[in-house]
């Protein structure tokens, strides 16, 4: 009896550990991080405190969005009290950064929202703040720089990988990446590798990625975003085209949702931040599909 008992307990703990790694709720469609889906729902205007923007950073959960001004050499934060819904959005805050930079027209926010990076256009540099209060651009402090004028004459856009250990810089018709052993850091930070995507985008102004590194969609000057998939994650080296839309007008800087649904850009001729979504089929409830493992969250 007692091995029954112990046996019982012993399947019961393993359901519950099946019924968290599978999901019996209706799911999406194979149409999330499929650009070709991809449709604008819904704008909001940053011309009032950011006309003449740049960029875009923010977070996945859609309730931070970053862009930089360039009439006031500054960064612009809006807050949406409801994630990727822009309807709740306004604006917030802003942070000088004429001290470092008056061509900030890339910026990223790492995962854990206390790292903050901006391309220097000028001075073909990225710039690497702290932010002492978690998400809020008001609290960061410059922290290093990091030179790119040996791969990039126009670098344009920054992003990362989802552990700190690449970053990546976008502009002159390619992607570069670098390696760094110390997550999220300038310290120990070396080219690694480059991408010439020159053949789709010749001015690549801002990419972002899927949370696994296999994906990474591109905007730039052609007014088109770009698709590329990776077959190791987070490896150029291993880069190759799948699709291109259209955007009808420049996007320069891209936030992801983590689910590969909804995607915000910011269109600098409109002075507004764009919301696209993908569309996506509905998995009738009570099928069972694979849920997604959230990547470490480490800088």
């Amino acid at each position: 009896m007692r091995i029954l008992k112990w046996l019982s307990i012993f399947l019961i703990s393993l359901l519950i550990a099946v019924i968290v790694w599978f999901s019996l709720s209706p799911g999406t469609s194979a149409t999330a991080y499929d650009i070709t889906t991809i449709g604008l729902q819904t704008t909001t205007s940053t011309a009032v405190q950011s006309a003449a923007a740049y960029g875009l950073g923010g977070d996945t959960t859609g309730t931070r969005m970053i862009v930089f001004s360039e009439s006031g050499a500054s960064m612009k934060q809006y807050n949406c009290t409801t994630g990727w819904d822009f309807t709740t959005c306004g604006y917030s805050k802003a942070y000088d950064t004429s001290a470092r930079t008056a061509s900030a027209y890339g910026n990223f926010l790492s995962p854990n929202g206390l790292n903050w990076y901006m391309t220097d256009y000028t001075n073909k540099e990225i710039e690497r703040f702290t932010l002492g209060t978690k998400d809020e651009i008001d609290s960061a402090t410059w922290n290093s720089s990091f030179n790119v004028a040996g791969q990039f004459l126009a670098p344009w856009g920054v992003s990362w990988s989802s552990t700190g250990t690449y970053m990546y810089v976008f502009g002159n018709g390619k992607i570069g990446q670098y390696y760094t052993p110390n997550n999220g850091t300038f310290t120990g930070m070396a080219f690694y590798a480059s991408a010439d995507i020159s053949a789709y985008e010749g001015t690549p102004e801002s990419g972002v990625f899927k949370d696994d590194g296999t994906v990474v969609i591109v905007s730039g000057a052609a007014s088109e975003l770009n698709q590329f998939s990776m077959s190791t994650g987070w490896n150029i080296n291993t880069l190759s085209y799948v699709a291109v839309t259209s955007t009808s007008a420049v996007v320069t800087g891209l936030i992801l949702k983590d689910d590969g649904l909804k995607l915000a850009g910011n269109i600098p001729s409109l002075d507004k931040i764009g919301l696209w979504v993908f569309a996506s089929a509905e998995v009738p409830a009570g099928v069972m599909t694979y849920g997604r493992r959230k990547q470490a969250v480490i800088f």
